[in-house]
């Protein structure tokens, strides 16, 4: 879900902006050189998956993958989402410039809940089902 510009006072955008940008900070520090390829190929699938819209009635859906991406990812979700979501913004108008931190916020803060949970099933898995289990909740 993607918040337009105009419809959060400032004081909450300012709110948002300080915890989100933290997590940015945070994400980045935690990622490694050897991880951007990575980080920017998910990046790239959360931009092109967000373009895939099915209609619902008067409206549409959009596949978002932040779920996934926050397993496979960890912190880094965080730039990664940060990246997906301004090129959304500056290219299709999906959510807004002013919102982008509120909508890292509502995307990001569950990308990091399936790492938590997921994470722990992963390094106990024995076999790819307990793998496929994870990887299927937290697309869910």
């Amino acid at each position: 879900m993607h918040l337009a510009d105009g419809i959060l006072p400032a004081p909450y955008l300012v709110g948002a902006a300080v915890p989100a940008l933290a997590g940015v900070a945070y994400g980045l520090r935690r990622t490694p050189d050897a991880r951007i390829p990575r980080v920017a190929a998910v990046s790239a699938a959360l931009f092109v998956a967000s373009l895939i819209h099915v209609p619902i009635g008067v409206t549409s859906v959009h596949l978002v993958l932040n779920g996934l991406a926050g397993l496979l990812l960890g912190w880094s979700v965080l730039p990664a989402l940060a990246v997906a979501l301004t090129l959304q913004a500056l290219f299709f108008g999906h959510g807004g410039i002013t919102v982008i931190a509120v909508n890292l916020l509502i995307l990001g803060v569950p990308a990091l809940l399936c790492r938590a949970f997921g994470a722990p099933l992963l390094r106990r898995a024995r076999g790819h089902g307990a793998a496929l289990v994870a990887g299927f909740a937290a697309g869910a």
